[in-house]
């Protein structure tokens, strides 16, 4: 694969070339880079992407320009991990910006070699957005390249898009975004020094300074998963402005669970799992301490739940629960939930077990968490 910044210097040759922002790179995107592949398989053409670094609107309009799911770095790692064969990445400057409708089509022809061009549903090009599919595809014609639109992949009846993406971020639900973007989402960055608060009080931090023009789900604290180069670690994260014993803009903190190498100058990638607990001030460090190792000790049984191969989205809501009772110290642990659960199980197992006992069976689970009593307790008693 090849990654092109300047298509004159590396002419393509008789090619199948998606068009779009990528931003996010998610499952919509992904199905236009496989359409693309394919047609250039039938085709006998070179198959590629071609993108801007920068979104239109910070040229002509900073103050409307979005928050970006994928810095450039991103969206190049996420793109080429999809083997789209060329990616070619281009500045949008004002020379771009200026293009008309018919000048960026002759572009495409002759910078390109398109032959044929992969567009989305809502694709807008030339200068003021101004081109949509239906004059490519006539522009096409008189450039020599036919043009292939997708219709939008769905989830939950609506097209998934960028601006949905980022709508669902920046309400907290990661969930929604994980599932649009087939995975979860990642902040990556260069770790700098830090005052060293966290090593002080028993938990070292990686400190990351927040990549600009990045979107960001709400302040707060998430579990995890951090990769540093080959290595993924299980982590608890911290995004904001430190209300404790505050430090001026807003940062990244990571502590690893499982490990606490020197990380200062290391590229990270940080994976963002579950939302823990908003961002909180506290009234000492002690007790900024105290709430970190709950923190921790939530991310880690929040991540061991994720790992679980019978895990699924069904029971988000009661683990948003569980995190909470963790964390108020009530009821049962996760795994002390799994003992109950284990029992359940024994009991549905049973050849004579009916759907007829489920509330019966509902009181014996409140009994177990509540500490009166085991199921197994109860089914002896029965």
């Amino acid at each position: 694969m090849k990654r092109l910044v300047n298509e004159f210097a590396f002419p393509l040759g008789p090619s199948a070339v998606a068009l779009g922002m990528f931003d996010g790179v998610h499952l919509g995107h992904a199905r236009l880079i496989e359409e693309t592949k394919r047609l250039a398989r039938a085709q006998g053409l070179t198959s590629a992407v071609m993108t801007f670094d920068t979104h239109p609107l910070a040229l002509l309009r900073p103050q409307d320009a979005p928050p970006m799911l994928t810095t450039v770095e991103e969206k190049a790692e996420r793109l080429l991990a999809l083997n789209p064969g060329t990616l070619v990445s281009l500045p949008f400057d004002a020379a771009f910006a200026t293009l008309s409708a018919k000048d960026f089509a002759a572009y495409l022809a002759r910078a390109l070699n398109v032959r044929v061009a992969v567009i989305g549903f809502n694709y807008s090009f030339g200068a003021g957005g101004v081109g949509d599919s239906a004059l490519l595809q006539r522009l096409g014609k008189k450039y020599g390249f036919s043009v292939r639109v997708l219709e939008p992949v769905c989830w939950q009846g609506e097209a998934i898009s960028s601006s949905r993406v980022r709508k669902a971020l920046g309400s907290g639900d990661l969930d929604a975004a994980k599932t649009m973007l087939g995975g979860a989402y990642r902040i990556s960055g260069q770790v700098e020094r830090g005052k060293g608060l966290g090593r002080t009080l028993g938990f070292p931090t990686a400190n990351l300074s927040l990549p600009v023009g990045k979107a960001l789900p709400p302040f707060g604290v998430y579990a995890a998963r951090v990769r540093v180069e080959r290595e993924i670690h299980p982590a608890v994260l911290n995004i904001g402005v430190h209300p404790t014993v505050p430090e001026g803009a807003p940062t990244i903190e990571i502590h690893l669970l499982d490990a606490a190498p020197d990380l200062y100058g290391r590229r990270v990638e940080a994976a963002l799992e579950a939302w823990l607990r908003p961002e909180h001030k506290f009234d000492s460090v002690e007790a900024l301490r105290g709430q970190i190792g709950r923190d921790a000790g939530a991310a880690k049984e929040v991540l061991q739940m994720k790992d679980d191969p019978f895990y699924s989205e069904k029971n988000q809501a009661e683990l948003n629960r569980r995190i909470a009772d963790i964390e108020a110290g009530r009821h049962l642990s996760v795994h002390e939930l799994i003992e109950v659960e284990e029992e359940v199980l024994e009991l549905k197992d049973d050849p004579f077990y009916s759907e007829e006992n489920q509330a019966r069976l509902a009181r014996s689970i409140a009994d177990a968490e509540a500490g009166r009593v085991t199921v197994r307790e109860m089914i002896e008693e029965e």
